[in-house]
């Protein structure tokens, strides 16, 4: 999928924003890369907050509380692009709470027949997946792509409840069976500092079914264990409590005549197909409060060959990674899995750690990146992701091979009718960060600066965004720095008053002094060039 244009009114710092975005030469990046630059409080975040609470709403026929107009395109199974406009903007004829129109022609969408039946039965216009995860505490991710929207559906619920009447049955079920889809077949996932360990287990106890994604798979997979040489995973473990386990079993029994919700029940038989290898813990507590029996799962990952780990199944079912991974959440938001743990060992030791035991640059790097490869199924086309400052506690060389292992990851093996080839699926990946090493490998259409205007009437703050004017593909990083975050300045505040202090002077003696401390750059040239002024006679 693909984001094209953009209206927010009353969003946060969004009070009239609009912004266009560009399409890329797809031989210079075959990605749909929107990289978001800008101070802090520009409105970076609370733009893809509002993206994310857009689609999450409209999938459920939802309004987010706000104005807005979007124009999006997807492409289905044959590769036909559908441009899609949506908006809520009173004064529209709207179907319930939206309108929407599609067609094949960007330019004739915002005129295309508005179409007549719910957006929510229109799947084939919808993101097939919308994934997060939070890079630090602040993030409101999981409140836009699950609470919110949860909250929404259930005060629908409530006051359709309260007004029912004859006739009104259908519209009550129909909203029951949003609520339920939502939370059991969900397509929005934010993954948290506790939720993340999913990713890692999925990534290393499953494979694809298709054995021509396997290859791809399993050599990502090896480049990206490497990027923290001598991590080996060994095996994982899930707690669960006995009272949500004998919850489970009750629900599973009085299911004969209908199925638990699919990926429930696969968690179920799961556990069940594990029971040998569980046992009990149990939980005291300093409040008084009964103490807590858990059941506790450990899986140990057994090694086929050198780059082969063992593939996660129930009974003869081998389970795809994408749908392991949507098992595990699904479960935890349920309330029955309460925590999980994966095991690694670390070069030639014995010993065994959990991913506790890694620094917070090594946990995001591995769930960013092995998220990305994740999603990469032949069967899950148009996945929108939401990257808020991926750049927070990466060191400068996972920062330098950031864009290059999206490219890289995001590489897949597609039928094309006749055999497999390369490519890639069409995923877009919003980018918000304040790294100007990332940024050298920004192209001019995918970079998108966002600056506060003060509006002289109002006295207030308005934000705009644009794409950049200044190319910052390949460029130096202190120009990039100097023309959009520094106002031209490219040294720390502290270093550039000491040497606009010593030019003011033109005491040769401090000149001397500050030059020998000066690294190399347009500043030492300044310095030299006043002593040379000064005493033409001075040597570097």
């Amino acid at each position: 999928m693909e984001i094209h244009e953009i209206l927010i009114k009353n969003y946060k710092q969004l009070q009239d924003f609009q912004l266009k975005l560009s399409s890329t030469n797809s031989k210079l990046s075959p990605l749909s890369l929107r990289f978001l630059v800008g101070e802090n409080g520009s409105g970076k975040s609370s733009l893809i907050e509002a993206i994310g609470l857009i689609f999450t709403r409209a999938m459920h026929d939802e309004s987010p509380g706000f104005e807005y107009e979007i124009i999006y395109s997807v492409i289905n199974k044959i590769g036909n692009k559908t441009y899609v406009y949506l908006t809520n903007q009173p004064g529209r004829k709207l179907t319930g709470r939206l309108q929407v129109r599609t067609h094949s022609q960007k330019s004739k969408v915002k005129h295309a027949k508005i179409k007549e039946y719910r957006f929510s039965e229109q799947t084939e216009l919808h993101p097939n997946r919308i994934f997060s995860l939070a890079s630090g505490p602040n993030n409101e991710l999981e409140d836009v792509l699950l609470w919110s929207p949860l909250k929404s559906l259930h005060s629908d619920l409530y006051d359709k409840d309260e007004k029912i009447s004859s006739g009104r049955e259908i519209e009550i079920n129909y909203l029951e069976s949003l609520y339920k889809k939502f939370l059991l077949e969900p397509v929005c996932l934010n993954f948290d500092v506790k939720t993340a360990v999913y990713i890692l287990i999925a990534l290393f106890f499953s494979m694809p079914r298709v054995e021509q994604e396997r290859v791809g798979f399993l050599e990502k997979r090896r480049a990206l264990l490497q990027d923290i040489p001598g991590l080996t995973p060994v095996g994982f473990s899930l707690t669960i409590g006995e009272k949500q386990i004998q919850s489970l079993r009750v629900k599973k029994a009085n299911s004969e005549n209908r199925k638990l919700p699919q990926f429930i029940d696969r968690f179920y038989r799961l556990l069940e197909h594990s029971w040998n290898q569980s046992y009990c813990s149990i939980e005291h507590t300093n409040d008084g409060q009964e103490p807590k029996v858990h059941r506790n799962f450990y899986f140990p990952m057994t090694i086929e060959n050198e780059d082969v780990f063992r593939v996660m199944t129930i009974g003869e079912e081998e389970i795809s990674p994408l749908d392991l991974l949507t098992t595990f959440m699904v479960a935890s938001r349920a309330g029955y899995l309460k925590e999980a743990h994966i095991q690694f060992s670390h070069g030639h030791s014995k010993q065994i750690l959990d991913e506790n035991e890694l620094s917070d640059g090594e946990w995001l790097w591995l769930c960013r990146m092995g998220l990305v490869l994740l999603a990469q199924n032949g069967n899950v086309d148009n996945v929108l992701f939401l990257f808020d400052e991926p750049d927070v506690f990466l060191n400068e060389r996972w920062i330098i091979d950031f864009v290059s292992d999206l490219h890289r990851y995001s590489q897949v093996s597609k039928f094309n009718g006749k055999f497999f080839e390369k490519g890639y699926m069409n995923h877009e990946y919003f980018i918000a960060t304040h790294s100007t090493l990332m940024l050298t490998d920004a192209l001019p259409t995918q970079t998108y600066i966002f600056q506060k205007r003060n509006r002289t009437k109002e006295n207030e703050i308005e934000l705009e965004a644009a794409q950049v004017q200044v190319s910052t593909f390949a460029a130096d990083r202190a120009e990039i720095s100097a023309r959009l975050f520094t106002n031209k300045q490219r040294t720390g505040t502290y270093a550039q008053e000491k040497i606009n202090q010593a030019i003011e002077e033109r005491n040769l003696k401090q000149l001397n002094l500050i030059i020998d401390e000066v690294g190399p750059g347009f500043d030492r040239f300044r310095l030299e060039d006043v002593r040379l002024s000064i005493n033409p006679l001075a040597k570097d």
